[in-house]
C-alpha cells in the first residue's frame, strides 16, 4: 500500500465511523468527534502527499501517530463498558491507523 492510497483510507476510516458514533449515540457528546476532525485534517493532506512534499507527509505520519495514541483510553472505556459497537469503531479506526504509519514508514524508506 502506497502512502497516498494509506492516506486516502485512513481519513475515511475516521471520518465515517467517527460521524456514525457521534450521531448514533443517544447522548452524543463532541468529544466523539476528535476522531473525525482529525481525519478531515489529513484528508487536507492528501494532496502534498500525493506530490510527494515532505513536510505534508511527515505532518500526516504525526497527526496519525498522535491520532492513534489518543484512540487507546476510548478502546478501553469502550471495552470495560462492554460496548461493543463502539469498541469495534475505535478498532477500525485504529487498524486504520496501523496500516497508515506502516505505508508512511516504507514510503520514507524508499
Amino acid at each position: 500500500m502506497t502512502a497516498t492510497r494509506a492516506n486516502f483510507i485512513s481519513p475515511v476510516a475516521r471520518i465515517a465511523p467517527g460521524g456514525f458514533g457521534h450521531l448514533a449515540s443517544v447522548s452524543a457528546s463532541p468529544i466523539a468527534l476528535i476522531p473525525a476532525a482529525g481525519g478531515v485534517a489529513l484528508a487536507l493532506h492528501g494532496a502534498g502527499i500525493a506530490r510527494a512534499n515532505t513536510h505534508a507527509a511527515h505532518l500526516a505520519a504525526a497527526l496519525t501517530l498522535e491520532l492513534r495514541i489518543v484512540l487507546t483510553r476510548p478502546l478501553r472505556g469502550a471495552l470495560g463498558r462492554g460496548d461493543t459497537a463502539a469498541a469495534v469503531r475505535v478498532a477500525v479506526m485504529t487498524s486504520a491507523r496501523h496500516a497508515a504509519l506502516d505505508a508512511f514508514a516504507r514510503g520514507a524508506r524508499r
